[in-house]
């Protein structure tokens, strides 16, 4: 008569030992994984920062220097053909790539940092842009992006203007957050962030084209005059 084969199944040590070692590799592994992601996403954001500024810049080229504008301070991934003060309006289609979503709203998938659909924002804007009036050095205010006011008329600013000022220090564009926006006093929203988005940093693009992450708390210059 044939033997059976002797079958060990796992004793109850040897079951907790490796659910133990399971959870020691989870413990390790998990914020390893949520840093590398978190770290993504904040050089995508830097990355869309770089493209719309390069967008401006062309913009500009192709309009005597001038900056587009007049534009308000929020800025989102969705704009309307009829709208007006969205950055992406004026970019898009022939700086930034587009998509038509249908029903006059089109998409620019740049202005949407991949961080924000992680946070509890529900406002598809996005980004903060800087529409302080500017006083040059005889004390006369300008805006660097025109100002939306219907009564007043004055253009954007053009790329010779703005050269007078110390652009590496002016930012330009930033992560929206509700901190932020309590601190530049320009009043928060439930439909906004309640912290920063990428930890205890913003990326901010300047004036001068560079794009850099700014501790959130290190206050943002408005306007650096010169």
């Amino acid at each position: 008569m044939p033997l059976r084969p002797s079958i060990r199944a796992f004793t109850l040590v040897e079951l907790l030992t490796v659910i133990a070692i399971i959870g020691v590799l989870a413990g390790i592994l998990i914020p390893v994984v949520g840093a590398a992601r978190k770290s993504s996403q904040s050089s995508r954001c830097v990355s869309n920062l770089r493209q719309i500024d390069m967008a401006i810049r062309l913009y500009a080229n192709d309009h005597r220097g001038t900056l587009p504008g007049p534009l308000w301070a929020r800025h989102g991934v969705g704009y309307r053909s009829t709208s007006d003060g969205n950055l992406a309006q004026f970019l898009a289609p022939a700086y930034l790539p587009s998509v038509d979503s249908g029903g006059g709203l089109f998409v620019t998938e740049l202005f949407k940092c991949p961080a924000w659909a992680a946070t509890d924002a529900t406002h598809y804007q996005s980004i903060l842009s800087n529409i302080t009036p500017w006083r040059d050095s005889k004390g006369v205010s300008h805006y660097p992006f025109g100002n939306p006011d219907k009564k007043d008329t004055r253009p954007a600013m053009t790329l010779t203007m703005i050269s007078q000022y110390p652009l590496a220090r002016t930012w330009m564009l930033v992560d929206m957050d509700n901190p932020l926006m309590a601190q530049l006093g320009w009043g928060t929203s439930s439909d906004l962030p309640q912290k920063t988005i990428h930890g205890s940093s913003r990326n901010v693009l300047f004036f001068d084209g560079h794009v850099t992450a700014v501790p959130d708390s290190t206050p943002l210059t408005l306007v650096s005059v010169p």
